[in-house]
């Protein structure tokens, strides 16, 4: 009878570390499932920022090649206006020096006719 009873105990014991081997395996394998499944995660978030970090870097680029340009055809549009604004001012320069020839030749001109009209 006290045999019976201690198989019976032992049995019990070896059904009970079965059951806590084969817990402790579903609880590994669902602990291994969850990191992998993070780690996954992780990675996945990790890939869509680098992306995104390439994807601003290339407009970025594009944008200061944009600026480049801008700047360049702002200096040329300055250098064309400075070349029409120097030539304006020679063109009044020579509208002026016009309208003085042109008083001097009036001058001259009255100064002849008051002559011709005198005895």
């Amino acid at each position: 009878m006290l045999s019976s009873i201690i198989k019976e105990h032992n049995q019990k014991q070896q059904k009970v570390r079965e059951e806590n081997d084969k817990r402790r395996q579903q609880t590994k394998e669902s602990l291994q499932a969850v990191s992998n499944e993070l780690i996954n995660q992780t990675n996945s978030d990790v890939i869509k920022v680098f992306q995104n970090q390439q994807v601003i870097e290339n407009e970025a680029k594009h944008l200061h090649a944009q600026v480049e340009r801008f700047n360049k055809q702002t200096t040329q549009w300055i250098q064309t206006f400075q070349q029409l604004n120097h030539c304006l001012k020679e063109l009044g320069d020579v509208e002026n020096w016009a309208n003085h020839i042109n008083n001097d030749i009036k001058y001259i001109v009255n100064n002849i006719e008051k002559h011709k009209s005198t005895p």
